[in-house]
């Protein structure tokens, strides 16, 4: 009886042992779930605290780099408007060096003369005499003008007395008559005018002429000056009452002036004849 009293309380014993132990494991898994969960919040906490970090990061990033995109418009139209400024100022620029250059050829001009020239006009005055008229053509004045007439039908007549003399036999001595007529002065009248202004005319030399209605006078002119050289042939005739004038003036092979009468003689090509005399 004892013994199975003994067996009953051992048992009891363990049950309330097991109870106690059943009761003890689940406080403690209670509480490792709990602290376990809690740990969890803390750390899903920091994390949304981390998460609410990167967020507000990003946002002030986003913000700021809105700001730095209006920054680089608005430095991207600055840089337009340089650029147009720059285009501005590069046609500026090419405006300007087009006025200097054309500027200094204008101030190339005032000191040379530029593309000015002169020409002589033959005019009859009364009691038969001839006057020599230099006229101005151009803007610019013209500096250091000298002059060399030439007396066409003059200097081949003093040709023509040379070879008819020395017809059969062209000696040494018709040579050097040769010589001398080609530097002669005879039919060359030389003027030294020096400055001519624009619009201006000059009479440079004057002619007492023959009492006879016949005229007939081919002239070469030469002329120098400092903006160069440029040469006229000038014819002037008159018969019975008639005045006929042709007139050319080059520079190199460029005709820069004409004048002639509707009615003055030409040779089979319709240009003026300069030299040779025609029938009067």
């Amino acid at each position: 009886m004892n013994l199975k009293n003994n067996m009953d309380l051992t048992l009891s014993i363990f049950a309330a042992a097991a109870v106690l132990l059943g009761t003890g494991l689940g406080f403690y898994l209670n509480y490792k779930s709990q602290s376990e969960t809690k740990d969890k919040q803390y750390e899903i906490e920091a994390l949304n605290i981390e998460i609410d970090k990167k967020v507000e990061l990003n946002n002030t990033l986003n913000g700021k780099i809105l700001d730095l995109s209006g920054e680089v418009k608005g430095l991207s139209d600055i840089i337009l408007k340089i650029t147009q400024s720059n285009e501005e100022l590069a046609k500026e620029n090419k405006k300007l060096a087009t006025e200097t250059l054309i500027l200094s050829g204008t101030i190339k001009d005032i000191q040379t003369g530029g593309d000015s020239f002169c020409y002589l006009a033959l005019l009859f005055r009364g009691d038969n005499i001839m006057e020599l008229m230099l006229n101005h053509r151009g803007e610019f004045l013209i500096r250091s003008v000298s002059i060399t007439l030439t007396d066409n039908h003059k200097r081949m007549k003093l040709l023509n007395e040379i070879l008819d003399d020395n017809s059969d036999n062209i000696s040494e001595k018709t040579n050097a008559k040769l010589i001398n007529w080609t530097i002669s002065n005879e039919y060359n009248r030389n003027y030294q005018i020096g400055i001519l202004s624009p619009n201006m005319g000059k009479v440079i030399d004057r002619f007492k002429l023959k009492d006879d209605d016949k005229v007939d006078f081919s002239f070469t002119i030469h002329f120098l000056a400092e903006n160069g050289t440029f040469f006229q042939n000038i014819r002037f005739y008159r018969n019975n009452g008639k005045t006929l004038t042709a007139s050319e003036v080059y520079r190199g092979d460029k005709l820069i002036y004409e004048h002639t009468n509707k009615d003055f003689p030409r040779n089979e090509k319709g240009e003026p004849i300069w030299s040779a005399k025609f029938d009067k």
